[in-house]
């Protein structure tokens, strides 16, 4: 038996490092419900200025997380690189999101504001390069399943709680309640997650690996030399990686979209459909999407990341295609569950292909070029959609058509990527592709 098949998740490890992105997820969930309502009612601020201080946790992501992955990277300390950040950053951004409401002049209300966000980039990156970092490459994508579903629970819990906790006791309990949770997240992890150790743990089986196959034959010696694929395939990995990264860009601009403008589509162009049940349907593309988030993981071992995407990509062109065509709203029910379904096959792969393209020194820095591009298209894709609604006269019809362009540019994307994958041999996780990904 070889080492590859000997190779298992630690689902129980993984769910606990994931618990740091559940935070997060309920954290920004509770930001982006609340402080838009704070900003119009409390300080009677105008839509545009509200959607300009909206766009701050983004820019910030843009610009920051790569700089925050990289110093992650370079961090060491006894508890390891990533944990640092999260035992630091994560109170401190508890402290503050609890007095956001609090807050009842405009200038300490946005130094708080500013500071949460800077502070939410300073530890994002390394939280969820903290998943890759103590996972085996061949194993990254279902790891990256449980986190995508982690972070999802703290959404659905965010929105569904927040709204009971707001009734009960106005919105500066949902505030107050996350910020508790955040606390006893980084309680749980000092606790419970040893970095180093689990690092380690990791690295064995990498190594474990790689030996077990160049007995069998499936890597050679001369493979495994440090200079011979850094010259042979440097400059193609870079292709692969801007390929990549740009892949994400398009998959959120399309996506994102959708998220901003779907309740308006839905409302103008079926006017039996109240906003509730237009927040309904998307709620059911979001159950659909943590549904399949753990499978796409494991599919993705056994069939490919890279083919998982293209898979969900295609599934989705089509629906978005046939959304755009059709306006029954029979037919719009299943394919808004299909679209979410082929988007987790899609997403949940898309990380483990970027932080595969470089070694353990530096997973840091890619996870923060993940967030950046996909910040980027949260922060340009609205712009460039209510461009295009401001010259179709708010024709919301074609935002199936621009996702499905958006799409259809990140398909064109990942054809140009060639690493980051884990491929097979012998019906083995091939060791040989994970040695040309961590020599680069």
């Amino acid at each position: 038996m070889s080492a590859g098949s000997q190779l298992k998740l630690n689902i129980p490890k993984t769910m606990l490092i994931g618990l740091g992105f559940l935070a997060v997820s309920m954290a920004w969930s509770v930001y982006a419900a609340y402080v838009p309502l704070i900003l119009t009612d409390e300080f009677k601020l105008d839509s545009l200025t509200v959607g300009v201080i909206m766009t701050i946790d983004n820019i910030f992501a843009v610009l920051f997380q790569p700089l925050f992955g990289r110093l992650s990277d370079k961090t060491k300390t006894k508890w390891g690189r990533r944990m640092p950040y999260v035992l630091i950053c994560a109170p401190i951004c508890a402290m503050l999101f609890a007095v956001i409401p609090h807050m009842r002049m405009i200038v300490t209300f946005m130094l708080t504001v500013i500071s949460f966000n800077l502070l939410m980039s300073a530890w994002r990156s390394p939280v969820v390069a903290l998943m890759p970092d103590v996972t085996p490459s061949p194993l990254r994508s279902q790891g990256n399943g449980i986190i995508n579903l982690m972070g999802g629970i703290g959404s659905a819990l965010a929105m569904l709680l927040g709204g009971v906790l707001a009734n009960i006791g106005g919105m500066q309990l949902p505030f107050l309640c996350v910020s508790a949770f955040m606390i006893g997240v980084v309680i749980t992890m000092f606790f419970t997650v040893k970095e180093p150790q689990l690092v380690a743990i990791a690295a064995k089986h990498n190594e474990e690996l790689l030996e077990s196959e160049k007995k069998e034959g499936l890597v050679s010696d001369a493979a495994s030399s440090s200079d011979t694929p850094k010259q042979k395939t440097g400059g193609r990995k870079l292709v692969s990686l801007i390929s990549m990264l740009f892949t994400v860009f398009f998959c959120f601009c399309g996506f994102n979209v959708l998220e901003s403008y779907f309740t308006l589509y839905a409302t103008r162009t079926f006017p039996e459909l109240s906003a509730g049940d237009a927040s309904i349907m998307l709620g059911i593309f979001a159950a659909s999407f943590l549904i399949t988030a753990v499978p796409a993981g494991f599919a993705a071992a056994k069939w490919g990341r890279k083919r998982c995407i293209v898979c969900g990509l295609i599934v989705d062109i089509v629906c978005f295609t046939i959304m755009f065509l059709t306006k029954n709203l029979y037919v719009l029910y299943p394919l808004i569950v299909i679209g979410g379904l082929a988007w987790s096959f899609s997403n949940t792969n898309t990380l483990p292909m970027v932080v595969d393209m470089t070694d353990s020194g530096s997973v840091g820095r890619f996870t923060g070029y993940y967030y950046s591009f996909s910040q980027a298209a949260s922060v340009l894709s609205p712009i460039l959609f209510g461009f295009l609604l401001r010259i179709t006269d708010n024709n919301y019809d074609i935002m199936f058509l621009y996702a499905g362009i958006a799409l259809t540019m990140a398909l064109i994307s990942v054809s140009f990527v060639h690493h980051g994958d884990v491929k097979k041999a012998s019906g083995k996780v091939s060791a040989s592709d994970i040695l040309s990904n961590l020599d680069d």
